[in-house]
């Protein structure tokens, strides 16, 4: 009851180790916090009202005693606090039955309708193919406006997710929100829909054409700022520095939900800052500029380290790492202050990435 499973969470229960399947029970109990990304090993238990961190790990056979606080990976106890002490204390606030009930035909209905959101986009390039395809007799000579129905795709799905949050969400404001109230309903298919966006229009991310969609959703991004497959289900409350690299696979700014409220917080990202490949950067995080987050990692949890400039820092949680090595193979016209020739080249060139696959 009241426990909270956070984005991306492995709840594994088996591990494969020396050419073996091992297999073993999660034991989780009630209003416990499962964070984002965080791995349950076979065997592990959370007792009532543990808590386990975002981006940790829970070794196998380990348990988290009830009221404790966990973070790392391998995770390790945090001195408890006052809140962690209150979570197994009181009674929570439930929604009845019937909301419950029209909660859940709202969501099933969302469901439903995400393949609607995919068939409206390429339901006009379809037609227009069966048309040229009905008018040259079966021979294949309509395959060459292909591209063209591809690029109406894409074009067409991110104008549909686009719509769909603004008119369902509008501009979204920091803060703490009912799980079961019908502004985190609509939140969940605009979720949904970037979730399918960040499927089928892969290709579009890590090029020159994404930032311009990010800003049309509400995202603040400075001049050359790069995003690859970053996960993101708040647009508004991000704001990337110019000149920043987001990696592949990155969760950025997802929301907190934990006992029946959902937490939103401003995600802010430093002038020529780089998160790493499958690194998760919390809400509400702050990171200064030239800010190195490596790969799988997270950013310190103290606002002052995170936010000091030049910082580097690796692994859950955080250690940092005071030295970073420079590479002068490059210089500032090949990758910061690249000239327009070259900006040109790769724009040619990522149309072709980008419209190749959906053609």
């Amino acid at each position: 009851d009241d426990t909270s499973i956070g984005l991306d969470a492995r709840l594994s229960g088996y591990s494969l180790e020396g050419g073996y399947l091992e297999i073993g029970p999660i034991g989780i109990g009630a209003r416990c916090y499962v964070g984002n990304r965080a791995i349950l090993s076979p065997g592990s238990l959370l007792e009532d009202g543990a808590v386990l961190e975002d981006l940790s790990l829970l070794p196998a056979g380990a348990r988290i005693a009830t009221g404790q606080h966990w973070t790392g990976s391998p995770a390790r106890p945090l001195p408890p606090t006052e809140a962690d002490r209150q979570r197994t204390v009181g009674d929570l606030p439930r929604p009845s039955p019937r909301r419950r009930f029209w909660i859940g035909t709202a969501q099933a209905l969302g469901v439903l309708m995400i393949p609607v959101a995919f068939l409206l986009a390429i339901f006009p390039g379809l037609i227009l193919i069966n048309e040229l395809y009905a008018n040259t007799n079966g021979y294949f000579a309509y395959l060459v406006v292909a591209p063209l129905v591809g690029l109406s795709f894409v074009v067409l799905l991110a104008l549909e997710i686009a719509a769909a949050k603004w008119l369902l969400l509008g501009t979204l404001r920091p803060g703490s929100y009912d799980l079961h109230s019908g502004f985190i309903l609509r939140k969940w298919y605009v979720d949904r829909l970037m979730s399918m966006g960040l499927d089928l229009l892969a290709p579009l991310y890590a090029t020159v054409y994404l930032a311009p969609w990010f800003r049309l959703l509400g995202a603040r991004l400075g001049a050359w700022a790069e995003v690859s497959t970053a996960g993101s289900g708040s647009p508004d409350l991000l704001d990337i520095g110019e000149e920043s690299f987001i990696a592949d696979c990155v969760s950025f700014g997802p929301p907190r939900v934990d006992l029946g409220r959902v937490t939103l917080a401003a995600t802010r990202i430093g002038r020529r800052a780089f998160v790493g490949n499958s690194a998760l950067v919390p809400a509400g995080t702050c990171l200064g500029e030239s800010v190195l987050v490596g790969v799988l990692s997270v950013p310190p949890a103290d606002p002052l380290e995170a936010a000091r400039v030049d910082s580097a820092w690796l692994g859950s949680p955080a250690i940092d790492l005071p030295r970073r090595q420079a590479s002068p193979a490059f210089g500032e016209e090949a990758t910061f202050r690249p000239p327009r020739r070259m900006i040109l080249l790769r724009a040619f060139i990522e149309q072709f990435r980008v419209l190749a696959p959906v053609t």
